[in-house]
């Protein structure tokens, strides 16, 4: 009896591994539970080297520019110091936070609401002391990088997307090797569309400046 009970856990375990395995090589249904954690094969689980916090801006009609993020009556943080809604990496609620920040403020009539990344290397967020020994004067001081993410209407419905900073960055550094770029662009799919409805912004779309304030709660 005990050795059938050890094989059958053998088996199963083995069955669940597989699984796992298979569910990452595929990208199928990776994150559909919390338990999926312990079973898919991802060394890393995504980790990178920098940190990153999003910001949902509103810009008026008039121009003038609103922070959505955090809302007049405060930021729920579920773990650590960055708000709930820095725990969506897909961005796919960004919608409900705008439209929710501005049904319950007092602003002019919105033009456009934008997602924008913030990142800065994790080194930075060093203790004191230890970033002392380890750098020793070097100001602790990071760079910070802003990327647009998205482009939103007024009511939260999406109307660009765009890749995160760490996918344009890859992009960029493959455009900057000819080798690279001559091998993609020799095994580049053909692709007919209609350049009417590309997603590529035009050339003299403005940039996102600082947001300057925030709606009035009501």
């Amino acid at each position: 009896m005990k050795r059938w009970l050890a094989t059958g856990f053998i088996a199963a375990y083995l069955a669940v591994l597989g699984y796992g395995v298979g569910c990452h090589a595929l990208s199928y249904e990776v994150g559909r539970h919390p338990l999926m954690y312990f079973v898919v094969w991802d060394m890393f689980c995504g980790w990178a080297t920098y940190s990153m916090r999003s910001h949902v801006i509103a810009e008026g009609e008039s121009g003038k520019y609103y922070e959505l993020t955090p809302a007049p009556w405060g930021e729920f943080e579920p773990w650590g110091p960055a708000g709930r809604h820095n725990f969506d990496p897909f961005n796919n609620h960004m919608g409900r936070v705008a439209a929710n920040a501005l049904k319950h403020t007092q602003h002019e009539p919105i033009a456009r609401v934008f997602v924008i990344e913030e990142c800065w290397p994790k080194r930075y967020e060093l203790p004191a002391e230890v970033w002392k020994l380890r750098y020793g004067d070097e100001p602790q001081t990071p760079n910070r990088y802003y990327h647009r993410l998205a482009e939103l209407t007024p009511d939260g419905q999406y109307q660009r997307r765009y890749p995160s900073w760490l996918v344009a960055q890859h992009a960029r550094s493959v455009r900057a090797n000819p080798r690279l770029e001559l091998e993609a662009a020799r095994c580049r799919p053909i692709v007919l569309s209609d350049a009417r409805n590309s997603d590529t912004p035009s050339a003299g779309s403005r940039e996102i400046p600082p947001f300057l304030s925030a709606p009035s709660a009501n």
